[in-house]
């Protein structure tokens, strides 16, 4: 037998095993693969946020993007403020980030929400796979 044969027997082999794993375990390492990457992505969205937050004078604004919208129209759009928000919120104060604008609360909340709804399934799968 030529080694080029053997290969190809020893990869139709493998084929064979790969693909005779319960479906429903390959779904379930899928699904747990995919998730986790949803996970880490959203994490270092994260992680840019704060830092992107923690380079900006949260009193001035200044070292921030400025706002397209204030650059072209003249006056602020309904986002004005976020940046400044963010920042006011990771020193602490929390009357000064309502101030900026009060939309970041709820959009911490729904980061918040988003983040916990895709990491609740990860650690299910864990748990169900390790037991």
């Amino acid at each position: 037998m030529h080694d080029n044969s053997r290969f190809l027997m020893n990869s139709r082999m493998l084929a064979e095993k790969v693909g005779g794993i319960n479906p429903m375990i390959r779904d379930g390492l899928a699904s747990l693969h995919s998730r986790w990457r949803a996970l880490i992505m959203r994490g270092a969205i994260l992680v840019g946020l704060l830092t992107y937050g923690l380079i900006i004078d949260p009193d001035t604004g200044s070292g921030g993007f400025p706002c397209l919208w204030m650059v072209c129209f003249g006056f602020e759009c309904p986002g004005c403020g976020l940046s400044r928000a963010g920042a006011l919120l990771l020193h602490g104060r929390l009357k000064d980030a309502a101030c900026a604008n009060w939309v970041i609360f709820p959009i911490i909340l729904w980061i918040s929400i988003d983040f916990i709804k895709c990491a609740i399934p990860i650690f299910r799968l864990i748990k169900k796979n390790t037991t």
